[in-house]
C-alpha cells in the first residue's frame, strides 16, 4: 500500500511539474515527457500488465487535468506501458545504450500513437519536435533509476 501511495504521489508531482514548472523553467518550450517516462519505466519494473494499466489510469487523469480529448493520452500511454513490459521481457536491458535506445522508442511510440489517434478520430495534428524526443531520453536514466528504487526489481517476463 505504501509503495502505491509513493507511487501515486510521483506521477501527480510529474503531473504538475509537467504541465504548470516546466514551460517556464526549460527553454524553448522544451517538453520532458516525465509521465510518458514513468510510466515507461513502471512497464519495465513491473511488467506489460502493470505499465499498460498504470497508463490507462494516468492518461485520463492527465487528459481530464489538461482538458485534452477524454482517452487520447490513456491510448498512447496504455501502448507505451505494454510495450516497456514486452520489450523488458524479450531484451536485456544491462547497458545504457539500450535503456536510452528502449526509452526513445517508447517516446517515439507515444508520439506516433497520439498523432494517429489525434488525426483520425479528431482531424487534428498534434506535433512533436525531435528536440523533446532527445531531451526527454536524456532524462530517461534518472526516471528509471527512481522507478526501480520505489517499485522495486524488475518483473518477471509478461504474459
Amino acid at each position: 500500500m505504501r509503495r502505491i501511495l509513493i507511487i501515486g504521489l510521483l506521477f501527480l508531482g510529474a503531473i504538475l511539474i509537467e504541465e504548470s514548472m516546466l514551460p517556464f523553467l526549460v527553454p524553448g518550450g522544451v517538453a520532458l515527457r516525465l509521465v510518458t517516462l514513468l510510466v515507461a519505466s513502471l512497464g519495465v519494473c513491473n511488467g506489460s500488465v502493470v505499465g499498460a494499466g498504470v497508463g490507462f489510469g494516468v492518461g485520463i487523469v492527465v487528459s481530464l487535468l489538461t482538458f485534452e480529448p477524454l482517452g487520447l493520452a490513456s491510448l498512447a500511454l496504455i501502448a507505451v506501458g505494454w510495450t516497456a513490459g514486452r520489450a523488458t521481457a524479450r531484451f536485456p536491458l544491462a547497458t545504457l545504450p539500450a535503456r536510452l535506445l528502449l526509452m526513445f522508442g517508447l517516446l517515439a511510440l507515444e508520439a506516433a500513437v497520439t498523432f494517429v489517434a489525434g488525426w483520425a478520430f479528431l482531424k487534428v495534428a498534434y506535433r512533436f519536435h525531435f528536440l523533446d524526443l532527445l531531451s526527454a531520453t536524456l532524462v530517461s536514466p534518472a526516471v528509471l533509476f527512481l522507478v526501480e528504487r520505489v517499485a522495486g526489481s524488475r518483473a518477471p517476463a509478461s504474459p
